[in-house]
């Protein structure tokens, strides 16, 4: 993202949660964990505030399909996804 090859993309930062727990907890987890990678990459990288969204998805889009109630590390994650050229 601080490389010369991507300084004029940006990008958006997904939080994701499993199905354990309330979901309106995991919603705010999940915007949570966003805004931890947000801060991590301005903090160590540099990358503008400007070039990167967060959005929390709580328990939907499972990487693994789980019933309700199920604790599962795969679905505990995020995703970085380029939302295109900021030109």
């Amino acid at each position: 993202m601080s490389s010369a090859q991507l300084a004029g993309y940006n990008f958006k930062i997904v939080g994701h949660t499993d199905t354990f727990g309330d979901p309106a907890t995991n919603q705010a987890l999940s915007l949570q964990r966003a805004a931890a990678v947000k801060a991590y990459l301005d903090a160590k990288y540099g990358v503008a505030d400007a070039r990167l969204q967060v959005e929390g998805v709580g328990e939907n889009d499972l990487l693994v399909d789980t019933p309700a109630q199920t604790a599962n590390q795969s679905n505990r994650r995020v995703e970085i996804i380029t939302t295109g050229s900021s030109s």
